[in-house]
């Protein structure tokens, strides 16, 4: 796929804990730990966007943003 473009993608990660966390108006989860897969779609710009999930500093807008900040979150592979 070519930079710049959208498209869909794929992160594996694995939660090293148990972690209870709320997310927005979605309400209150205890995930516990293991291995779990999120999948996204970018409308444009899928390289920045994919670089977005995995900066430790941003502001929370998305749901994976709530767990992607957290120190159990560790991302174990990217499919584009």
């Amino acid at each position: 796929m070519e930079k710049g473009n959208g498209g869909c993608y794929q992160i594996i990660f694995n939660l090293t804990n148990n972690l209870s966390v709320t997310i927005g108006a979605v309400g209150h989860f205890v995930l516990p730990e293991g291995y779990y897969l999120y999948t996204g779609k970018a409308n444009r710009n899928v390289d920045a966007v994919i670089r977005r999930h995995l900066s430790p500093k941003k502001k929370i807008h998305l749901h994976l943003d709530y767990l992607s900040i957290n120190r159990f979150f560790e991302v174990k592979k990217i499919y584009i």
